[in-house]
């Protein structure tokens, strides 16, 4: 396989990663540390590094958290369709510490991204073949998230086990019109808290906008 694939292409299939820890970006770099038919072209902590890497480096697949979470700059759904639409041959392997729910893979699998691999997953240690894989222009899904998308093809309606129970009370609060200053006032929390769990909340939908938050909470509880 590794002779094939550097045949094919000519040279090396070439990778960044992107997460905010270090530590992460150390882990998947010693999974495909031996695998002469990879090489890792860049690395990135941050939204703007990883633009930055892109644009200086030839890539081929990108290796990329789903949320960046002291990033100023969009993650989520935003930074994968803006990464398309800069970068519309780069093949993309969505990371996420995430649960796996029909609707945020498909969400996630909709924006154009070839795979979608959980932090948590064993498959991991199956890199070196995704990547291979999505760079033919094949999918990949890790066995969990294939499996939930198998049991519940619904794309509209999220489920709510995703939410932690503070979360689900900021959302429930959203959905009925109220701020997140009000929120705040209401439950004794800082409105940096409330906010941070209207951010989490959304990240967990793929919910781009409050618009989208509020259809979601329609769905869910009208």
């Amino acid at each position: 396989m590794t002779y094939w694939a550097t045949h094919r292409y000519g040279r090396p299939i070439s990778v960044v990663i992107a997460d905010d820890h270090a530590i992460v970006i150390e882990g998947l770099k010693s999974v495909l540390r031996n695998e002469s038919d990879i090489t890792v072209v860049g690395t990135a902590l941050t939204i703007t590094q990883l633009m930055a890497c892109l644009r200086s480096n030839q890539c081929d697949v990108l290796i990329c958290d789903y949320s960046f979470e002291e990033d100023a700059e969009p993650d989520g759904l935003n930074l994968f369709k803006r990464l398309k639409r800069e970068f519309p041959d780069l093949a993309i392997i969505v990371l996420t510490a995430h649960q796996a729910i029909a609707s945020f893979v498909y969400q996630v699998m909709d924006t154009g991204v070839f795979g979608f691999l959980r932090k948590s997953s064993e498959e991991i240690s199956r890199l070196p073949h995704i990547i291979r894989t999505v760079r033919a222009g094949g999918q990949f899904k890790d066995l969990a998230s294939a499996a939930v998308m198998l049991q519940n093809g619904n794309r509209k309606t999220p489920s709510l086990d995703v939410l932690s129970e503070r979360e689900l009370e900021v959302f429930r609060m959203l959905g009925r019109g109220m701020t997140v200053s009000e929120i705040a006032a209401h439950t004794n929390r800082s409105v940096k808290t409330v906010s941070t769990q209207k951010l989490k909340a959304m990240r967990k939908f793929g919910a781009v906008s409050d618009a989208d938050l509020y259809r979601i909470y329609l769905e869910n509880f009208s």
